[in-house]
């Protein structure tokens, strides 16, 4: 894994939304003209490669043209400034250039433990269909911490890619929703999402709504169909027209689902943040 990664407006989701699923991702926002920027810099490569994959870090240039509305959209009020991602979160920041200790141990709360490593070794192996590889280092986990419920949310998730409706559902049950934080929501949510998708037929819905638009049974499927196969925009926008035309349906469940997919998508991630402002201006 490259421990230092240019990101821009095009690749921000993937770089570092989504790779935050797995590992910590610590932003650099930076500009050539701003002389401390290149001071931080250097520090921030030297500790990240240091860091051994332990985290990653992404510089963005705020100068670019293309990058400052999501500069603005992540309240970047001062540069240089630096956010550290987890799970599609922001989890903590700073502006300007602390000193080297203060940086250092800034930096060394975002080492990952081994049950951290085994948990996003495992979800790649997941997204390189290595189920049986997955499914091991989540049992090793498991063994580490019996209490840890990541290991049911992995299970479950290999259930789904699998086939394997009922036992996807049966492991899911087991989870004690107690114990779901902000680490754990997301995938909570994304799994749950899958096991609502499970079989159904997005056709099916589709010639529904050609032949009435404000069938809500018909859309709220839809997009939980299209969450499933990671068509968010389109799931964000069936919720909304919902939200907008019928918000009292099925006891609010198109905003509370949408909730939950800001949650999927990274509740910091430019996705979450374009149609969180939509699905207000759809509630008033």
């Amino acid at each position: 894994m490259t421990p230092v990664v240019q990101v821009d407006i095009n690749n921000f989701q993937i770089e570092v939304i989504d790779r935050s699923q797995h590992v910590p991702v610590v932003v650099e926002f930076w500009s050539p003209t701003v002389p401390q920027c290149a001071t931080l810099s250097a520090q921030l490569q030297q500790f990240a490669i240091s860091a051994g994959g332990k985290w990653v870090l992404a510089k963005m240039n705020v100068s670019d043209p293309q990058n400052q509305q999501l500069a603005m959209q992540l309240q970047i009020q001062g540069i240089p400034a630096v956010k550290a991602f987890q799970n599609g979160q922001i989890v903590d920041e700073f502006s300007g250039v602390p000193p080297l200790p203060q940086l250092q141990a800034w930096l060394e709360r975002f080492g990952s433990d081994e049950s951290n490593q085994l948990v996003a070794a495992a979800r790649q192996a997941m997204e390189d269909q290595q189920f049986e590889t997955a499914s091991n280092l989540f049992k090793s986990l498991q063994e580490m911490d019996a209490e840890d419920i990541r290991p049911f949310l992995g299970f479950a998730e290999i259930a789904i890619s699998m086939g394997d409706l009922d036992a996807a559902t049966s492991i899911i049950a087991q989870v004690d929703e107690n114990k779901i934080d902000d680490e754990t929501k997301g995938w909570h949510s994304k799994i749950e999402l899958l096991i609502s998708g499970f079989g159904k037929d997005k056709s099916v819905y589709e010639k529904a709504l050609e032949k009435n638009p404000d069938d809500y049974e018909a859309r709220y499927e839809l997009a939980m169909l299209n969450a499933t196969s990671q068509e968010y925009d389109a799931a964000f926008g069936h919720l909304i027209y919902i939200v907008s035309r019928n918000p009292k349906f099925r006891e609010e469940a198109a905003r509370l689902s949408a909730i939950k997919l800001f949650d999927v998508v990274g509740p910091d991630s430019e996705l979450a943040i374009e149609w969180r402002k939509k699905l207000g201006r759809a509630m008033y």
